[in-house]
Formats: C-alpha cells, sequence, structure tokens
C-alpha cells in the first residue's frame, strides 16, 4: 500500500507512436487509454507499452487514478 499517486510517463518515440509507461510503481495498473475515436483498457507498469496513433493518447480520461502527465520526448 501507498500514498504515492501514479504519474504517467508518455514518450513520442517516432510519427505517431507513443510508448506509456508509470515510472514511480512497483505493480501493473489497468487504465483506460483514449486513442484517436475509441478507448482501450490496458495494463501499465514501468515497463513501457507502445501504442500507435495519430495524435497524443489520453490516458484515464475519467480521473480516477492520475495526478497528471508529461511527455518526455518528442520528435
Amino acid at each position: 500500500y501507498t500514498t504515492t499517486l501514479p504519474k504517467v510517463k508518455i514518450d513520442s518515440v517516432a510519427q505517431n507512436t507513443f510508448e506509456i509507461s508509470i515510472p514511480n510503481i512497483d505493480y501493473v495498473l489497468p487504465m483506460e487509454i483514449v486513442v484517436q475515436d475509441s478507448t482501450r483498457r490496458m495494463d501499465l507498469s514501468k515497463k513501457p507499452v507502445k501504442i500507435i496513433s495519430a495524435s497524443e493518447p489520453m490516458i484515464d480520461p475519467q480521473k480516477w487514478y492520475l495526478k497528471g502527465y508529461y511527455i518526455k520526448n518528442e520528435n
């Protein structure tokens, strides 16, 4: 158990390609990700998950878990 809120890291690694991770937790957290016109539920953790999208993915659109998120790298 922890009081630390997860903070998502979104890296733009190539055109239309993003890697999403949660570097400050030691467990897997299922989270909704909005990509273009659809919502996906994916397991996020320290290990990055690759997403292909024409626009930046929106993480946790209902704000159930997140303190915030940031983009580290833009190509």
